[in-house]
């Protein structure tokens, strides 16, 4: 249940084997271990080839198991299923549905404060139609609008105030990702924050937006459950808080 490496600021090959061979060392078959790794698709950003060294090490070791976790769905997607990728079918890849909208109510409802004037009920909706149920970014809603019902002055619109605190928050990140984006790349974000279809943009030829929809997929800025959307709520908000 111990972090392995997200208290360090970078990974590196040497201290994986480190690490890894410990595993080997206290891992028997009357206590085999199961490994768990919780944003697995950050290993990208680790010093290169670090996952060519995970593969080789896992592919030798016995008993040991491996649940490899993320929650940037095209960015894991393309870590198992990209042919020239170390990992490319290296074992059972399951997509996992969103929390039910029910069950994730529940939970939020009866962990809201209870001394406001506010409907938890209506709260805890407003936060699952921001966030469509995300778990990251409800948890970072849900979490913020707590801090405000807890230690801040009542207010009627209290997740509407907690969507404009984190993307204050991120303002700088935002703006950084924005203007590493190409021209087509923004008009498509911007498409898709005006709540079109992304097709509904006629000025540009279909095989370009295709292709800025798979990068900004692979990049993790575009999701597709039943239609094409931002991920993120909280970049959404500041691309039409600055850009629309």
């Amino acid at each position: 249940s111990t972090p392995l490496f997200s208290h360090l600021p970078s990974v590196r090959i040497s201290e994986t084997i480190i690490v890894f061979a410990l595993l080997d060392r206290i891992n028997d078959n009357h206590n085999r271990l199961i490994v768990i790794f919780d944003e697995f698709q950050e290993i990208t950003g680790f010093e290169k080839g670090i996952d060519k060294h995970l593969r080789a090490i896992m592919q030798e070791q016995k008993g040991i198991n491996y649940i490899l976790l993320g929650s940037q769905e095209s960015m894991m997607t393309e870590i198992f299923e990209r042919k020239k990728s170390p990992f490319y079918h290296f074992g059972m890849l399951m997509h996992l549905s969103k929390i039910p909208y029910n069950d994730f109510h529940s939970y939020i409802t009866e962990r809201l404060p209870k001394n406001t004037e506010s409907v938890s009920e209506d709260i805890a909706e407003e936060i699952l139609t921001i966030t469509g149920c995300h778990p990251y970014y409800t948890q970072q809603l849900a979490s913020q609008v707590w801090i405000i019902l807890t230690y801040g002055e009542k207010q009627k619109d209290v997740v509407g105030l907690a969507v404009k605190q984190l993307t204050q928050i991120h303002d700088l990140d935002f703006e950084r990702l924005w203007l590493n984006f190409n021209n087509t790349d923004k008009r498509v974000m911007q498409t898709l924050c005006r709540g079109m279809k992304i097709y509904e943009d006629k000025s540009l030829p279909a095989s370009t937006i295709y292709s800025s929809i798979k990068r900004l997929m692979r990049m993790g800025y575009i999701m597709r459950i039943d239609e094409y959307e931002v991920e993120d709520p909280f970049f959404k908000q500041w691309i039409k808080l600055h850009m629309l």
